[in-house]
Formats: C-alpha cells, sequence, structure tokens
C-alpha cells in the first residue's frame, strides 16, 4: 500500500477544497558599477550546466549565474569583485490578514470554504502545513479535537494504528506567547506519521495549523521549519 497521498485525506469536511496556486519567479539580479571606469574586463565561475540559472546584468552586459557559483569580476584597475548569488532559505506570506515565514521548498496554496480561508503547503517525503483562518463563531479547539479525531478514524481504516498523544509547547523567542498544541503518533508496519494540531492567535483571528509529516530522516529539518512558521505567525 502507498501512503503518500493518505496524509490530507482527514481532515475536517469544511476543508476539504483547495483552490488556487502561488507561482515563484526567478528574477533578474541587477548591479552596477561606481564609477563609469570600473568596466567588467572579465568573468570567471565554476561550471553550472545542470543547475537553476539567473541573469546578472552588469551596466549593459548579461551573465548567467547559479545559486553558490562564485563570479570574480576583474575591472581595469586590477581590482577584483567577487559575487555570489544565495537564495533566501524562507519566504515571507503575507495574506488574508496573516503573515508568516515559510520554507523556500515548499508550495503555496491557497483556497476558501464557506468563508474558511485555508492555506495549504506542500514539502518534499510527505510533509506538509495547512492553515486555516476561523472566523469568530467557530471555536479553535474544537476544530483542535474534531481533527483528531477525524484523524484516528481515517487512519485506522487503512490500517495506520493510533500510537498515543502528547500536549507540545513551540518556545517562541521573539517575546511573544508561546504555541500550545497537541503532537499524535500513527504507525503501520511500512510508515510512522507524526501529526500536530496548534491553535495559534494572530492580530484579528484565530489560526488552526495542521502539521503532518512521516518519521525520518528529515524530521528534524521539518520541525524547524514548523517551528519557523509558528513563532513568526502575525
Amino acid at each position: 500500500m502507498k501512503y503518500k497521498n493518505v496524509l490530507i485525506t482527514f481532515v475536517p469536511m469544511f476543508a476539504l477544497i483547495i483552490i488556487g496556486c502561488a507561482a515563484v519567479q526567478k528574477q533578474k539580479a541587477v548591479l552596477k558599477s561606481n564609477t563609469e571606469d570600473d568596466s567588467v574586463t572579465k568573468l570567471s565561475y565554476k561550471d553550472i550546466a545542470n543547475v537553476d540559472k539567473y541573469v546578472l546584468t552588469i551596466e549593459d552586459s548579461n551573465y548567467v549565474i547559479a545559486e553558490d557559483s562564485l563570479l570574480i569580476l576583474d575591472t581595469p584597475h586590477k581590482t577584483k569583485m567577487r559575487i555570489k548569488l544565495k537564495k533566501e532559505e524562507y519566504n515571507k506570506y503575507s495574506n488574508h490578514g496573516i503573515s508568516f515565514d515559510y520554507s523556500n521548498d515548499m508550495k503555496v496554496e491557497e483556497g476558501n470554504l464557506n468563508g474558511i480561508t485555508m492555506i495549504k503547503l506542500n514539502g518534499s517525503e510527505s510533509f506538509f502545513i495547512m492553515l486555516q483562518i476561523l472566523p469568530p463563531n467557530v471555536q479553535p479547539e474544537a476544530v483542535l479535537n474534531a481533527t483528531i479525531s477525524k484523524t484516528k478514524s481515517k487512519f485506522s481504516d487503512i490500517g495506520i494504528n493510533f500510537e498515543k498523544e502528547l500536549d507540545v509547547k513551540i518556545e517562541n523567542g521573539n517575546g511573544s506567547q508561546d504555541v500550545l498544541g497537541k503532537r499524535v503518533l500513527f504507525a503501520s508496519n511500512l510508515i510512522r506519521i507524526k501529526q500536530e494540531d496548534y491553535i495559534v492567535r494572530g492580530n484579528n483571528n484565530s489560526i488552526f495549523v495542521l502539521v503532518q509529516m512521516s518519521v525520518n530522516k528529515s524530521e528534524n529539518l521539518n520541525d524547524e521549519k514548523v517551528r519557523r512558521l509558528l513563532t513568526s505567525i502575525q
């Protein structure tokens, strides 16, 4: 049995439809010399045939550059300009009245059903995060408890058994309130799954955050991505 798509089948009925997508476009990097006579005379960089490429524009000249490739620009004055392109590890999401940081290797999707805004982030290796912006008439704790109950039932139906449920706290180092939630562990002969459910109080709304991931070698890295997202919600 394949479990890759199992992780998104259990959410409450009002959260089953996620629509839309956000596209990320590579942008042109622009750099201009501070003086007219510092024109570029030589460009050197490592082989970048099999990686994503960007265009670096210096005055009227364009050069291909890849992430982490080092460019050395020689000027007529025998000085060297060293340029390196580094991608930010986290992007900033800001829409629907909330903002948070998310890992740049996750794909963002947005949807709305019956007035409930949902933001879903898909990562690799069966790792995803879903946020629901709850309206004032919905009790956050009821959503959390109902989601855990639904998960237990759905997983039991396909042979993934409940192991244990724990209280969990994400310490917030920026002075804001710590984030409290539940961690639930499931397992079968083929897979172990960790689910975490949190309620975060935003500026205007309560946000329900659902996290699921396979328990594997990427778990610690994914835990850090979750911590960064949760503690950056505003």
